[in-house]
């Protein structure tokens, strides 16, 4: 240890960002309860509150441990926590694992207070878990060996993220882990899992359906390419990609062999430059969603809307500047789309080309795209947009 020292659903319960999930198929069938308590909305990951920009104050509050003490007697057949925004400390993990001997579940988002010794609790306790999801949390990251608490009879994984860990796992454990979950669809890495440990991973789970890289950076060397690219083409069932740390272009062609299957490719966290994304991005021709920085650049997004296929439906896109000539293009390309997300940093930004509001290019969108559910406006705009 690092430390010191055919399922129904049952009662769910949604505590101000705590939702549990209680699966007990006795207690169904006796009581057939549905309970839901809502104090607070806990958001659904794809909306912009302001707990996401970092506008909650210190100490807000937010502490779980209460709630799960409760649970840990009232409900000890617990098998899924889902936690947003909460404090959640190593004693807490700690009595999850101790407390509910069939869980399951859990995933954490955007939490604080615990390290990677309650994770190491969570590994070595929770038998049958299928899911552990740690998103954009903040975790005193001391141990890298917590991966290896993972008992050789844990073969039940199907999820997997691990990409807010700041440090070094241990690599071998973890390749032992997923060579042994035959069921695992999700892998998402975090930025110290080198790039010449990725093959090896990919080999051990050609299965993947969705892959977050770690740093997708090394030294070019001949053999690590050939070697990376044969892992991606082993992997059939690849649809989602994200990751792209530290991208050194070179090695971007190795996945090539994957793309024309990919249907999301999330681009937030890669530096790479316009000419790269953009062959990168034209190898996408079934892309639904796309998450991409301004790296893309106008003449990127002419190349999206020319080469990905009428399939695209989701642009989440965060950029310093935008033309009304880009969003026409778009929009007209791209008449199907249902989410259209556009987030200048500046504020009232015009086009930059043209100096003129942003009207005619969102315009464009709102008339060409005719099933839009969701709009994001950002620019400079006047009342005559719509």
């Amino acid at each position: 240890m690092c430390s010191h020292s055919s399922e129904r659903h049952g009662p769910e319960l949604d505590l101000a960002g705590v939702q549990v999930v209680v699966r007990d198929r006795a207690m169904v069938q006796a009581e057939c309860v549905r309970r839901k308590l809502l104090c607070g909305e806990s958001g659904d990951g794809d909306k912009a509150v302001p707990q996401d920009f970092n506008l909650v104050p210190e100490g807000w509050g937010g502490y779980v441990c209460p709630w799960i003490k409760a649970m840990a007697t009232a409900y000890p057949c617990l098998q899924e926590i889902r936690l947003k925004r909460m404090v959640i400390t190593d004693d807490c993990l700690d009595l999850i694992a101790k407390s509910f001997k069939n869980f399951r579940v859990l995933v954490l988002t955007s939490c604080e207070g615990f390290t990677t010794d309650g994770l190491a609790a969570i590994a070595a306790n929770c038998r049958n878990l299928r899911e552990l999801d740690l998103r954009e949390n903040e975790v005193d990251d001391i141990c890298g060996h917590w991966i290896s608490q993972f008992p050789d009879s844990n073969t039940s994984l199907v999820s997997l993220n691990i990409s807010c860990l700041t440090n070094e796992v241990n690599l071998s454990a973890l390749e032992r882990l997923v060579s042994r979950c035959p069921n695992l669809q999700t892998l998402r890495l975090n930025r110290a899992v080198p790039l010449d440990g990725l093959a090896n991973l990919l080999r051990a789970a050609p299965q993947l359906v969705e892959l977050g890289t770690g740093a997708y950076t090394a030294e070019m060397r001949p053999e690590v390419f050939s070697n990376l690219a044969a892992a991606f083409s082993g992997c059939k069932q690849l649809k989602s990609l994200s990751g792209f740390w530290d991208v050194l272009p070179s090695y971007l062609p190795a996945v090539y062999p994957i793309c024309s299957k990919l249907t999301s490719l999330n681009l937030s966290y890669a530096t790479i430059q316009s000419p790269d994304l953009i062959k990168l991005v034209s190898q996408c021709v079934s892309l639904q969603r796309l998450w991409v920085l301004d790296y893309i650049e106008d003449a990127g997004l002419d190349v999206l809307a020319a080469s990905c296929c009428p399939k695209l439906q989701s642009v989440l896109y965060f950029c310093r500047q935008m033309s009304n000539a880009a969003l026409n293009t778009i929009a007209r390309n791209r008449p199907n789309m249902t989410r259209f997300r556009l987030c200048i940093i500046e504020p009232k930004t015009p086009d930059y080309l043209t100096l003129q509001p942003l009207d005619a290019g969102f315009g464009a969108i709102v008339q060409h795209c005719k099933n839009l559910q969701r709009l994001s406006l950002s620019g400079l705009l006047t009342d005559r947009c719509f």
